[in-house]
């Protein structure tokens, strides 16, 4: 079995999944380790755009812990994400740096987007995180996204509840922006409370349908709503917030700019150019040919695809 990294004794997660109150309630968590805190604390660190993965290809692995089920879903999904991008997950060969997906105990996280200098980078989906929001939520993270409900713009859109939230997890809940010096947050006045990151602005409108949206009752104590629409901007139901099981067009729209997918570049991927291989270890992926549409895209003469 594949196991996670030395890294792990010294991360921290935005909503601690070690903490057994994360845990019960299996919130979505974004694993902050070292290698993020050097980034952010040194450059003006965009999120959506500093840490995507180069040459739009994702290694990964999985550990032994999941069932043919599980394995069909989440492959299913990297193909769903292949479908819509430019944007590829390919079995690992020797990459040094690549996704682990694993199955600890400890709730769903997934680090935040690419570090050349991490290696291994986690995608945790313990059982039960495996719906297929949640797998592509944790995705989104891994391949350099954020939540929705911090833009930097959404108090036009949302009020948080700082009243609701768990006790020591408001910062959940801050806004993607830089400190500029000051400090991150003052309790007086959560609403300007900071992550010092900001996110990549595409001028796309605010998304209540992002698989990467909070549900309206995210990391609340006491079963109320810690996320409220602003009706006067929203003709919505609220209740609908964080619940979509697909991405919307905004997320794919999001992806494809931060990977610089043009319309070409991936409908060549989808159609092919004759008969022939678009990566060269396509041989090592042979065994996936049946199962993911990915791979026969990927490697048309190795998995036999051509008329």
């Amino acid at each position: 079995m594949r196991t996670i990294n030395t890294f792990w004794s010294f991360c921290v997660l935005l909503g601690s999944c070690l903490s057994s109150q994360a845990s019960d309630n299996n919130f979505c968590q974004i694993l902050l380790d070292d290698f993020d805190d050097g980034q952010i604390a040194t450059n003006d660190y965009v999120i959506g755009k500093d840490n995507v993965w180069p040459d739009e290809t994702i290694p990964y692995e999985m550990d032994d812990s999941f069932n043919e089920e599980d394995i069909l879903l989440i492959m299913s999904l990297m193909d769903e994400l292949g479908n819509t991008s430019c944007v590829s997950w390919v079995p690992r060969f020797n990459e040094e740096n690549f996704v682990l997906i694993t199955s600890l105990n400890e709730g769903c996280f997934a680090n935040f987007g690419y570090n050349q200098n991490r290696g291994q980078h986690v995608l945790n989906l313990n059982p039960q995180c495996r719906s297929k929001r949640t797998i592509l939520h944790q995705m989104f993270h891994i391949m350099g996204f954020g939540h929705e409900h911090t833009r930097a713009d959404r108090d036009e859109y949302i009020q948080v509840q700082w009243t609701n939230i768990m006790p020591n997890f408001e910062f959940e809940f801050f806004k993607s922006l830089k400190s500029n010096g000051s400090e991150i947050c003052n309790e007086k006045h959560r609403t300007e409370c900071r992550t010092n990151y900001t996110m990549e602005n595409i001028n796309l409108p605010y998304d209540f349908e992002s698989i990467t949206h909070g549900k309206r009752t995210e990391w609340s104590k006491n079963g109320v709503p810690t996320l409220k629409i602003k009706y006067n901007t929203a003709l919505l139901d609220e209740n609908t917030i964080g619940e979509g099981k697909k991405l919307s067009k905004l997320d794919i729209s999001k992806l494809n700019h931060a990977y610089k997918c043009s319309r070409n570049s991936f409908s060549r991927r989808l159609m092919g150019e004759g008969c022939s291989d678009s990566r060269s270890r396509c041989w090592r992926w042979i065994g996936f040919c049946g199962i993911s549409s990915n791979i026969r895209q990927l490697c048309k003469k190795t998995c036999r695809q051509c008329s």
